[in-house]
């Protein structure tokens, strides 16, 4: 049974997890925590700016074809089989909705913290769009949010700024 567990993790649970964090690193980074936070950083250790042909390949381009990827991985994901000895083995419906179960699996963690940090912010911020700002902006940024009751990452500016 070793060898159908490590096809079945391999095909489903490794690939498509992978491509989702990915996904999921990329927002954050780029559009959560600001290119131009990122671009600084980069500055600040390298002591050379980030060129705007990377600032717009990371905010637009990135994202685009990991759900190109993503998309494409889901649409195209047929029935398993594989060959063992000579002979085609064709896997079961119910064993492919399994593995496809332990590929949400591997996702559980990112969901549980994500809801965590939801019901704690909820806990202390007034209205939902403080809580949504508050949890997409970084701490440096937060007293400037309490004061003016503004986020500058929910302007649609911010998102589309290179």
């Amino acid at each position: 049974g070793g060898y159908y567990l490590v096809h079945y993790l391999d095909h489903y649970a490794c690939s498509t997890s992978l491509l989702l964090v990915s996904l999921f690193q990329c927002f954050a980074i780029v559009y959560v925590y600001g290119i131009h936070s990122l671009s600084s950083n980069i500055e600040e250790i390298t002591n050379k700016q980030m060129y705007f042909t990377t600032r717009f390949i990371l905010k637009f381009f990135v994202p685009l074809i990991l759900i190109f990827m993503l998309v494409c991985k889901i649409v195209t994901s047929t029935n398993l089989h594989t060959t063992v000895g000579g002979r085609s083995y064709h896997y079961s419906d119910l064993s492919v909705t399994v593995s496809q179960l332990f590929g949400l699996i591997a996702l559980l963690p990112i969901l549980i913290n994500m809801s965590v940090q939801i019901y704690n912010i909820a806990k202390r911020e007034n209205s939902w769009y403080l809580r949504l700002a508050m949890l997409i902006t970084p701490p440096k940024e937060r007293d400037e949010i309490r004061q003016t009751g503004h986020c500058k990452r929910l302007k649609i500016a911010h998102w589309f700024k290179i």
